[in-house]
């Protein structure tokens, strides 16, 4: 009888032991699985998708201007130095880092924010919104291969909706009066304000989604020039540069009085032109000033 009170306390022992096992061991899951978790929580269904509601990028913008920026590893100028994101997009950039800046074309509906596609898929966005659900509208988005710092040229893909949203104001640009109400392009990246006039708006004819040729109304697809550009970022020659401009010229819809000099950065909005064909895209082609 002696023996048993210390059995039972011996007992109590490895039971106390084995419940500080199992708590320890679920706190330990708890904490794995909170650091483990993707930077967008990425719904598994897809529920009804949201609008992005337009942040006023100005001096009365919600987001203070005196907010710290946010530090990320891109090289600004030489290697090693950190390059910072312009406060009025660091909200944006943590709801979703493919963030590449945003496009507003003032009197316009483009008022939108741009988004830079993984390498996995170049055209993530094409029927994707800003939280990346499913959405036959898009959002403006460019391809992987760009540096939005530092590349010549950058091709913005966008929808002509039929209800007006995404692109479908860029497709009006074929005609030269509305280019003459809404001349100037507003397009900042992560990490810069930038203005851009317009200087040349052109067609361009898609054969099977892999040839492109520039295209003009008068002459037909039968006098047509190859359009090699969307996959060009930096002119590797100055006589590369030229020559983009010079087609360009001889293909635009009309003068725009903008001069263009080599060195020049540009932006080149696309989007389809429905009512013509669904092989033909309107090409806007901006210079930063």
């Amino acid at each position: 009888m002696r023996g048993r009170p210390k059995r039972a306390i011996h007992l109590i022992g490895i039971a106390i032991l084995a419940i500080c096992s199992v708590i320890v061991l679920i706190f330990f899951l708890v904490g794995s699985n909170e650091t483990s978790l993707p930077e967008i929580d990425v719904p598994t269904s897809t529920p009804r998708p949201r609008e992005v509601l337009p942040l006023p990028l100005n001096s009365s913008s919600p987001i203070s201007s005196e907010a710290p920026a946010l530090l990320i590893a891109e090289p600004e100028s030489e290697p090693g130095l950190p390059r910072s994101i312009l406060p009025k997009f660091i909200e944006l950039h943590e709801q979703n880092p493919h963030l590449a800046g945003w496009i507003r074309i003032p009197g316009t509906a483009v008022d939108y924010p741009v988004l830079q596609s993984p390498d996995s898929d170049w055209n993530f966005y094409l029927n994707r919104n800003f939280y990346r659900e499913h959405d036959l509208h898009g959002i403006p988005y460019i391809w992987p291969q760009h540096n939005i710092a530092e590349d010549d040229l950058i091709f913005i893909f966008g929808h002509n909706m039929r209800n007006g949203s995404r692109f479908a104001d860029v497709a009006k640009y074929i005609d030269q009066a509305f280019f003459e109400r809404h001349p100037v392009i507003m397009f900042d990246t992560l990490y810069a304000e930038g203005r851009y006039e317009i200087a040349f708006v052109f067609q361009v004819f898609v054969v099977e989604h892999v040839n492109q040729y520039y295209y003009h109304q008068e002459t037909g697809i039968a006098d047509r020039t190859e359009f090699p550009y969307t996959f060009v970022t930096a002119w590797e020659t100055e006589a590369d540069f030229w020559r983009f401009i010079d087609n360009s010229k001889a293909h635009t819809l009309y003068e725009t009085g903008v001069a263009v000099e080599y060195g020049d950065r540009m932006i080149a909005l696309w989007t389809c032109i429905s009512a013509i064909s669904e092989a033909h895209r309107l090409v806007v082609v901006a210079v930063e000033r």
